[in-house]
């Protein structure tokens, strides 16, 4: 997906430069400067998020009978609080 989307960003960057050079104008030129402006952005942005060679993976065991809940986040089960566990 990523990939797809530099890939359709130069597509436009390319479009819009011969735009620009076929009928120079101020329309062309925003055209290209926005095009290039959401290039670079993209570029800047894919190579900031990569995944870490090595990142850790969650794993869970769970016993016979058991319940698990894994998440990436805070994870509220029930709505009231239970008197006897407290």
């Amino acid at each position: 997906m990523k990939v797809t989307q530099l890939i359709l960003l130069l597509v436009a960057c390319i479009g819009a430069a011969a735009w620009a050079y076929s009928r120079p104008g101020w329309d062309s030129y925003v055209a290209l400067l926005g095009a290039l402006g959401a290039l670079s952005t993209a570029t800047i942005f894919w190579r900031a998020r990569r995944p870490a060679t090595g990142a850790p993976k969650q794993s869970q065991t769970v016993a016979c009978g058991g319940i698990g809940i894994q998440a990436g986040r805070g994870v509220t089960i029930g709505g009231k609080r239970d008197a006897e566990n407290e």
